[in-house]
């Protein structure tokens, strides 16, 4: 197995065991208080849980690819770390009530969702274009 599909794969491990840990925290919380708006809460659970699947599934992007190890990495690399500052920066997002992380003032959460962006794209497109090349 390809070191950019184990990469994706501890990655994408991670990202479900946090998102079972606040699906917890999630059920604590509404047995303490069932009436209490949770949306931002519930909203780190989902976005744990997506970004596993999505990091799982790129795998077979890897198996697919034509590129070279060391490039595929770089993109399984990208994908985990923008998938940590997504789940970071969702968390941060809930401890502080932010329910809009583009209204002024941007802070740190802000530039957290930026950068997940950025590096997202970044190492999807690279998975992409090894995909397309091995076609």
């Amino acid at each position: 197995m390809d070191a950019a599909a184990k990469i994706l794969i501890l990655g994408g491990l991670g990202s479900l065991l946090f998102s079972f840990l606040m699906a917890f925290v999630l059920a604590m919380s509404r047995l303490s208080d069932p009436q209490a708006d949770r949306s931002l809460l519930l909203q780190v659970h989902r976005v744990s849980l997506w970004e596993g699947f999505m990091l799982l599934a790129l795998v077979w992007a890897v198996a697919l690819s034509d590129l070279s190890a060391g490039v595929e990495s770089l993109a399984a690399v990208l994908l985990v770390g923008a998938a940590v500052l997504q789940i970071t920066s969702n968390t941060m997002a809930w401890r502080s009530g932010n329910t809009n992380l583009f209204a002024p003032p941007r802070g740190l959460t802000y530039q957290l969702a930026t950068a997940n962006a950025v590096f997202a794209f970044i190492g999807l497109a690279i998975l992409v274009v090894g995909a397309l090349k091995a076609l």
